[in-house]
């Protein structure tokens, strides 16, 4: 199920949806579950929400900014790929087991705020 909602939302940022607007999409449509994702969040192990979405969310932003820039990531990117989304993983799961009090525009804006610079191409900031 969280796969689907990331096909929905952020991995649409290569498909003409803008960074922020990928991360309203997330936080509205896990939202709208709410009692299920509250749930799963607090899931700890291996295979956990955060676990999954955290590893798959990397990977898709170290697929995809090469693609977009038509330049490998260095050592350093990657690992700034890598502590951006595990930061936004652990506020999304405390967001999510919080209640998601904080509006998903509110959030959203605070990430893409805080991208570090790899991430440039797929969240110009104007």
């Amino acid at each position: 199920m969280y796969e689907r909602l990331l096909q929905e939302s952020l991995y649409m940022i290569d498909d003409g949806c803008s960074f922020e607007e990928a991360h309203i999409r997330l936080f509205e449509n896990l939202r709208s579950r709410r009692d299920f994702f509250t749930k799963a969040f607090r899931s700890q192990d291996y295979n956990s929400v955060y676990g999954y979405g955290n590893r798959s969310i990397a990977q898709y932003y170290i697929d995809l900014i090469p693609r977009k820039t038509g330049v490998s990531l260095n050592d350093d990117e990657i690992l700034q790929v890598r502590l951006f989304t595990a930061g936004t993983a652990f506020l999304t799961t405390e967001w999510a087991c919080d209640g998601m009090r904080t509006e998903p525009q509110a959030l959203a804006h605070a990430f893409a705020m805080s991208a570090p610079s790899p991430f440039d191409c797929v969240n110009p900031l104007d």
